[in-house]
């Protein structure tokens, strides 16, 4: 099955729609216009000095191993992140340690509490908040809190 989606064409099995794969067409030269970023100068330029070699078209078998070793790499990068959230959630002082904290309210937690502890080291120096008061920031982190407890009140009835 072919489609053409956005200037790319879609070459894939009807059936499922990760097994699609977008087939790259080269731009030709009668398809650069004026306001492309490939002046002629650069194009001739590019012929002079030989430019890029084109690398062989890969087979079936290699395609797949590319595939499985960047899928692989996507896994490990993504594990190493969740790592690193949990260990951030680990550290973060937060009311109901028995639910997860969302990747979102985990950062919006870290900002807040480094932003407090920095508020509360400036007023122990005697020097001005960056951030405002810190009774504010206290403030807006208690705040927080109490929401995240109401939700979860809600949650368990």
């Amino acid at each position: 099955m072919r489609s053409e989606m956005g200037g790319v064409e879609w070459v894939g099995a009807r059936s499922s729609r990760a097994a699609r794969r977008p087939a790259i067409q080269e731009p030709s030269i009668g398809d650069l216009t004026d306001s492309s970023s490939v002046s002629e100068e650069s194009w001739s330029g590019a012929k002079r000095n030989g430019g890029r070699r084109r690398k062989p078209a890969l087979n079936a078998r290699e395609r797949n191993l590319r595939r499985l070793e960047s899928n692989e790499r996507e896994r490990m990068r993504m594990h190493s992140l969740n790592d690193a959230f949990q260990s951030l959630r680990e550290v973060i002082p937060h009311v109901k340690k028995e639910r997860r904290l969302s990747k979102i309210e985990t950062l919006t937690l870290a900002k807040n509490y480094i932003m407090a502890l920095t508020n509360v080291i400036c007023d122990m120096r005697g020097e001005s908040c960056p951030y405002g008061q810190e009774s504010t920031t206290a403030t807006s982190m208690q705040e927080h809190q109490k929401q995240t407890a109401m939700d979860d009140g809600k949650s368990q009835e």
